[in-house]
């Protein structure tokens, strides 16, 4: 199970069989799966360094500023 904290700082957890490293000097870069990230809609901003998993009940919209 993976637990993740949402914006209002609850717990949201994500049941299945994952493949892990233990060490986490096993690799040069942080590494997060499909079998993941097939559960959310993904928004991945370079320039706020932000990740941003959106459950399937959510929606987002792009507006311009």
């Amino acid at each position: 199970m993976l637990e993740f904290t949402r914006d209002d700082g609850r717990p949201v957890r994500v049941r299945g069989p994952y493949t892990a490293f233990t060490d986490p000097s096993a690799i040069d870069m942080s590494l997060l799966g499909r079998d993941v990230l097939d559960n959310f809609d993904l928004i991945l901003s370079r320039q706020r360094n932000e990740v941003l998993l959106l459950a399937p009940n959510h929606q987002y919209q792009v507006v311009s500023r």
